[in-house]
């Protein structure tokens, strides 16, 4: 089922499309990975679907219905700047928040701050947590009510190495634990690889494209590009000789190779000796941040 499935969802401020004819969908179960620039649309797309703005043009299902006030029941979100009270402690924040959503006689406070690692913080004010801190109680917060679709606005912006490990693992937890669903967006491309099973790239308002972790593995994985006479004769003799399994055909007619390429002395050997004319052989492939970049348009 899909969780959200966006259709030409436009938002236009001052005669700009900030959003421009969106189409996403995010299935039940994925960690969504939505990626782009900073002025991109990712914040504006998030806030139409939690219902903080409305949108220009388009429109979106949540939970595969057009009841969207139903749907954003189900949703909890954490967009932009982390809403907490500053003169209050973790726990008044949370008691606080359960009562404006009609929720505190359901909510328990204290099983809720040990399962965003915030057990300890008794009396300390949250204007004196660190960001980090403040992102999990943000995400405490978010969680009131039992949501089954989170949507996190730039979750690990600004945190240090162990804030940013913090974040992933709550999130990794909840997911695991609570069968969430995450639509989240991030400028911390590596960290997204370590937790994302589906990507979605906007550029200038426009969706670029959506594709599936494993996509993205194939896409950025390193391979050998070998041009040789006879294709497959090649990969005949790849795999007599060498053992080579994961090796293909591509579509100018040369040889990938996607395994042992720190063999590739010994598999042009291989070929040559085996009557097999080798004109080129290199190591191809990017860098997943890279490949990224290149999808958003550039530096």
């Amino acid at each position: 089922m899909e969780v959200l499935t966006t259709r030409g969802l436009t938002k236009t401020y001052r005669g700009k499309d900030v959003v421009n004819s969106v189409d996403m969908h995010v299935e039940k179960g994925d960690i969504y990975g939505f990626i782009g620039k900073n002025g991109a649309g990712k914040t504006t797309l998030m806030k139409m679907v939690c219902g903080l703005t409305r949108p220009s043009q388009g429109g979106f299902t949540l939970f595969g219905s057009d009841d969207l006030g139903a749907g954003r029941k189900k949703i909890g979100c954490v967009i932009e700047q982390p809403a907490l009270y500053p003169g209050m402690t973790a726990r008044e924040n949370l008691i606080y928040y359960s009562k404006m959503q009609g929720c505190e006689k359901t909510t328990d406070v204290d099983a809720m701050l040990n399962l965003v690692g915030l057990p300890d913080t008794n009396k300390k004010k949250s204007k004196k947590f660190s960001l980090g801190m403040k992102q999990r109680l943000s995400i405490a917060i978010a969680l009131l009510g039992d949501p089954e679709f989170l949507v996190l606005d730039e979750p690990m912006n600004g945190l240090d190495p162990a804030g940013i490990r913090e974040i992933r693992e709550l999130l990794l937890g909840l997911h695991a634990k609570r069968q969430l669903t995450i639509l989240m967006s991030s400028h911390i491309l590596g960290e997204l690889g370590k937790i994302a099973t589906k990507y979605g790239i906007i550029n200038s308002g426009v969706m670029v494209e959506e594709f599936s972790a494993e996509d993205l593995e194939n896409r950025v994985k390193h391979y050998l590009h070998i041009t040789v006479n006879d294709c497959e004769k090649a990969q005949r003799v790849l795999a007599d000789k060498c053992n080579i399994r994961e090796c293909r055909i591509l579509e100018d007619q040369s040889l990938g190779v996607y395994e042992q390429i720190e063999n590739a002395a010994l598999i042009n050997q291989a070929l040559v000796q085996n009557d097999v004319l080798v004109s080129r052989l290199v190591s191809e492939g990017q860098d997943m941040e890279m490949y990224f970049v290149k999808r958003m348009g550039g530096y």
